[in-house]
């Protein structure tokens, strides 16, 4: 198991464990996939789209999420 999947292990075992609210910043959605329950995706510093993250991932309507969510279930974590 390579240590960024530990990491993210670690973090989504403390956020269910402890309640916790996490802020993830990270350009692939792989991973944010991984640990998180809404994504907000930007682009240019302006709100894109804000929905859950199953949502996000499975049917983006906006060309650049799109894009983003062709990568990540290209590179399956």
């Amino acid at each position: 198991m390579s240590v960024q999947a530990q990491v993210l292990n670690l973090i989504s075992e403390l956020r269910d464990k402890l309640n916790l609210t996490v802020i993830f910043v990270s350009q692939d959605l792989a991973v944010v996939g991984r640990v998180t329950e809404n994504v907000i995706v930007m682009k240019h510093g302006r709100i894109v789209e804000a929905r859950e993250t199953s949502n996000v991932l499975l049917d983006p309507p906006y060309e650049y999420t799109r894009k983003l969510a062709q990568v990540a279930q290209a590179v399956r974590l």
